[in-house]
């Protein structure tokens, strides 16, 4: 599993997962050394095998720009954020960020992506 200590805060949501079936999960429960940790992956697996996920469409699309750009608007969307959360900018600059974060490229990103998933035919699913 990749270290994700130095990663912006989305990189713990995103929904590509890190199990890719139910045989994964039972190997995942029986990793730990400790009972009390394999007990707690167990319920864990568990618990994630009822779970349904959404599959967002956009995860299936590999688009050059955004690919290109991804890093430095995280970077830019996660900064903004943060700032508000520390209130060294004000929460109702929010449509102003957003405006921001299209003008530095996020709007062609976006509509490169969407127009990959309307090219593929791809639709969000739950899984």
């Amino acid at each position: 599993m990749e270290n994700r200590s130095t990663a912006a805060p989305n990189a713990y949501i995103l929904n590509d997962g890190w199990a890719l079936n139910d045989a994964d999960l039972d190997e995942f429960a029986k990793s730990d050394p400790s009972k009390e940790g394999r007990e707690f992956n167990k319920n864990m697996a568990e618990m994630l095998k009822a779970t349904k996920s959404y599959i967002d469409p956009s995860s299936r699309v590999i688009a050059p720009d955004y690919m290109a750009k991804k890093t430095e608007l995280n970077k830019y969307i996660t900064g903004e954020t943060t700032k508000m959360v520390l209130g060294q900018r004000p929460i109702d600059d929010w449509d102003k960020m957003v405006q921001e974060y299209l003008s530095k490229g996020g709007q062609e990103v976006i509509d490169e992506v969407n127009k990959e998933i309307q090219a593929n035919k791809l639709q969000g699913e739950w899984k």
